[in-house]
């Protein structure tokens, strides 16, 4: 008989349901590849906006203010390059498969009138 990962008790699931729903200080999470650090921060993260607990900032005078979440951003932390461009790409097209799906339709049809079209030019002539 198999067990879903649902059903999977783990050994540190106390800490990790601290580590989610405790926001009255600060954490450092060191853990080997794989071990769940993203899903972590995204449960954590949620629950934050799920309890409608803004994120507090310093101001410029010093005081300190909730800030609305508007928006999030992204911190490269590597430098662009072709490979980082690949699976930016990679990622969009299978999250839209319908789209790449009709965008692989439309270049197909496009080799080949491109190709039909030099053929008649460049062709043999009898």
């Amino acid at each position: 008989m198999t067990m879903s990962p649902s059903q999977i008790e783990l050994a540190d699931a106390s800490d990790r349901q601290v580590a989610t729903a405790s926001f009255d200080h600060n954490l450092v999470v060191t853990a080997g590849a794989g071990t769940g650090k993203t899903t972590l921060l995204v449960d954590r993260l949620v629950h934050l906006l799920l309890r409608n607990l803004q994120p507090l900032k310093i101001s410029k005078t010093g005081k300190v203010e909730s800030v609305p979440v508007g928006r999030f951003d992204f911190v490269a932390s590597q430098p662009w390059s072709l490979s980082n461009y690949r699976l930016i790409a990679a990622n969009w097209l299978s999250t839209n498969i319908l789209s790449y799906a009709f965008l692989l339709v439309v270049l197909s049809l496009l080799i080949g009138v491109t190709t039909a079209s030099m053929l008649s030019r460049l062709g043999r002539r009898e």
